[in-house]
């Protein structure tokens, strides 16, 4: 192989492994902003939590209430919605693609709605928005699943 082949070559590999570190990266920023967001959810910490929410967020509930950031801050921080625990039941997948990321996960939801107590796995997926150095949720949509 020529030398000029060679440098090629090593100058692609190294770029490949840099692009796949900072994506590996990325996704850890996004899993841990997710995680975040869902502990901060639980605690009712509405000023933390619009940090974790894009400007433009759509959150449709499993039962198909839809919810702008401010109607989503207003439910929690009022009351409707008392979100008690999330648990995982299935490790995300996370794919990112340049400043937005795809989550998909099964999660375990327990809490109260208008103050009637709730239980629910849900299959979701999110969109998070890279905005200002934060993971930002833009669109959650989920949907019952029932237990197996």
């Amino acid at each position: 192989m020529k030398p000029i082949h060679l440098l090629l070559l090593a100058t692609t590999l190294l770029a490949s492994c840099a692009s796949t570190k900072q994506l590996s990266s990325e996704v850890t920023e996004v899993s841990t902003s997710h995680d975040q967001r869902f502990a901060i959810t639980v605690a009712g910490d509405t000023a933390a939590l619009r940090d974790y929410l894009h400007p433009d967020l759509l959150y449709i509930h499993s039962n198909g209430l839809e919810e702008d950031v401010d109607g989503h801050l207003l439910n929690i921080g009022g009351g409707k919605i008392d979100y008690q625990s999330f648990t995982p039941l299935q490790a995300v997948e996370i794919e990112v693609k340049g400043k937005l990321a795809l989550v998909d996960g099964l999660v375990a939801v327990t809490g109260l709605y208008d103050s009637y107590e709730f239980t629910v796995n849900l299959r979701y997926t999110a969109i998070y928005q890279k905005t200002n150095e934060q993971w930002q949720l833009l669109r959650w949509q989920s949907t019952k699943v029932e237990e197996d």
